[in-house]
């Protein structure tokens, strides 16, 4: 995984979930961002850092006690190999 976004995002050394899906508002992501979202408090009682990545077309306006980020021009996207889901979204992948 490119340190360089694990800087940029914080969680460089540190235990992490890492994330991408398509859009806030999309069901699927929505669902997935809101389990997330309700787990955070297991997530960080553990001293796990959980980050979401969508790119900016993807950025709706979800907030969660998660991190999120955008993945700008799809940057780290495509520097690890993540296909588009329907030709438009970003795909979903994560990574522990």
């Amino acid at each position: 995984f490119p340190s360089s976004a694990l800087s940029k995002w914080g969680i460089k050394g540190k235990t992490s979930v890492v994330y991408f899906y398509g859009a806030d508002d999309a069901p699927s992501c929505k669902k997935e961002n809101s389990l997330f979202d309700e787990k955070w408090g297991e997530f960080s009682g553990k001293g796990v850092a959980v980050v979401g990545v969508r790119n900016e077309k993807g950025a709706k306006g979800f907030e969660g006690a998660q991190k999120l980020v955008v993945d700008e021009d799809d940057e780290i996207r495509n520097l690890i190999g993540i296909p588009k889901d329907l030709f438009v979204l970003g795909g979903r992948e994560t990574y522990v």
